[in-house]
């Protein structure tokens, strides 16, 4: 906790970039957002970095998601109305959640008491991925099975991460608040590009995605400095 808190400046740090770009979406400031928003996830894989407690296997897989959604920011970033940088944004966030997963299960095999799976939680965020394709489909095209694989992945992680934490746990509940920010920050992305677009989407979409990112890395940061020893 204590090297958490030393390099707690970087985190203050991610807090100003995040203003900085949520300010350029507001404002229209297209140039400035080419440095604040791949700088999201590289101020927060520096800040996993510099931390010494953490495992080499958690911290290799943390890094990796951080990478992948990075790339995934980058490409979308310069994303032309859904072409090619629109499916290596999606293909390289998917990669960042597959991360998410192992990462979480093998987090899992730490948790005293043991998590269960709970069938419920499973078939409710299953119904909700259904019911949003139903939502989108008409307006998705040849996009569907992509759609389709990487709405199953993100409730996946999402699934992954409630039964790899105790939201009893303040860094559990961290965790899992950012996996369920994740999957609203997508859907609100999916909906405004193929559903109907409405107002301040960007700013929602970003504020929620930075935020579920924070809140992940932070969190894993913290629960995980004492278990997994390289």
């Amino acid at each position: 906790t204590n090297l958490f808190m030393k390099y707690r400046w970087l985190l203050y740090l991610f807090g100003i970039n995040l203003l900085t770009e949520l300010m350029a979406l507001y404002y229209g400031l297209e140039f400035l957002q080419y440095f604040t928003k791949p700088l999201l996830m590289i101020i927060m894989g520096w800040f996993v970095l510099l931390q010494p407690t953490i495992g080499k296997r958690i911290k290799t897989l943390l890094l990796f998601a951080i990478l992948f959604s990075l790339g995934g920011d980058v490409f979308l970033l310069f994303d032309q109305n859904g072409g090619p940088n629109f499916m290596l944004g999606l293909f390289s966030f998917l990669l960042a959640h597959l991360f998410y997963i192992i990462l979480f299960l093998h987090i899992k095999k730490f948790q005293q008491p043991p998590r269960s799976w709970n069938a419920w939680i499973i078939a409710g965020l299953l119904l909700y991925v259904t019911l949003l394709f139903y939502l989108l489909s008409p307006n998705l095209g040849e996009l569907k099975i992509p759609v389709v694989i990487y709405a199953l992945v993100l409730s996946t992680m999402l699934i992954s991460a409630m039964h790899a934490f105790h939201f009893t746990n303040h860094t559990g509940r961290w965790v899992i608040s950012g996996a369920f920010l994740f999957v609203i920050s997508d859907s609100l992305l999916a909906i405004n590009k193929f559903y109907t677009p409405f107002a301040f989407a960007a700013l929602a979409i970003m504020s929620t995605y930075a935020l579920a990112q924070f809140l992940i890395i932070t969190g894993v940061t913290k629960f995980t400095g004492s278990i997994d020893k390289p």
